[in-house]
Parts: structure tokens; sequence; C-alpha cells
């Protein structure tokens, strides 16, 4: 009677001992899969905020021959020019660094891309112009591209 008592408890215990190793196991797992889905929110938020605010500065640009896409320093940069009474002004947008910059300037002086103001934590970003759309390319920190296309008004 007492050696099946003993493989009775014994068994318990093991039963016990393969729960506690299984609970374990999916807090693990659970715990992976929580950090994967707040790194991809977070990616997504940061891709949202930078194609919203590019977004919205080529709308306030978008006149005739307002929009163009430069290379300095082998840098792709985004050029806005607008007219401010008789004063033409200039936005370059371009990342460097991890980080998204601006430059607001005359629009007739020569910018170094060591001027600009950060704004926003960004990847990797390059831009094509054609006649009526700028396509935006942008590149997670997952190394993922997600592209813009915004369709100007005023064309090219």
């Amino acid at each position: 009677m007492k050696k099946q008592r003993t493989s009775t408890q014994f068994l318990s215990l093991l039963l016990y001992c393969l729960f506690a190793v299984c609970a374990c196991m999916m807090v693990a797992l659970s715990a992976q899969a929580y950090q994967q889905l707040q790194k991809n929110r977070q990616n997504d938020l940061n891709t949202m905020n930078v194609f919203s605010y590019i977004n919205n500065k080529l709308r306030e640009n978008d006149v005739e021959k307002g929009v163009t896409v430069l290379n300095i320093d082998q840098c792709s940069v985004l050029k806005l020019t607008s007219v401010e009474g008789d004063f033409e002004t200039a936005t370059y947008i371009y990342s460097k660094d991890g980080m998204l910059y601006e430059i607001y300037a005359a629009a007739d002086i020569e910018v170094s891309l060591d001027d600009g103001q950060p704004l926003l934590a960004c990847s990797q970003l390059s831009f094509e112009l054609s006649e009526s759309s700028v396509i935006i390319y942008y590149e997670t920190a997952d190394q993922d591209v997600q592209t813009m296309t915004k369709y100007l008004r005023a064309g090219e």
C-alpha cells in the first residue's frame, strides 16, 4: 500500500512540475510576442509620423515648380520652394543619422546638411519625383521599405 501511495505522490509531483514548466514557457512566449507587437507598433507609429509630416509639407508647397528632389552629399533631399511676398524661401527635408531633418532658408542660399534641425526619429528616406507625383521611400528600423506616393495638383 505504501509503494502505491509513493508512486501516486511521485506522479502528482511530476504532473505539477510539468504544469509549472508549461506555465513558465507560456509566460516567456507571451512576453516575446508582446515585445514584438510593441516593436511593430513603434515602427508603424514612426512611419506614420514621418509620412504625415512630409505629406503636410507637400500639401503646403504644392505649387508649380515648388517641389524638387536633390542629391546633396549622397543624401536624397526634398526641396520645397514657396514665395512669401517678394521673398522666395525653400524648405529642405532629409534623413540623416537616424533623424528627420529640416532646413528653412532663402531659396538662393546654398545649404549644408549640417545646418538642419532634427525633427523626428527616422531611418533612411529617399525621394523620387515624376511629372505629377512624389514617391517617398522610407526604410524602417527592420530594413522594411514603406512607400508613399503624393500626387501633386500643380505638377512638377
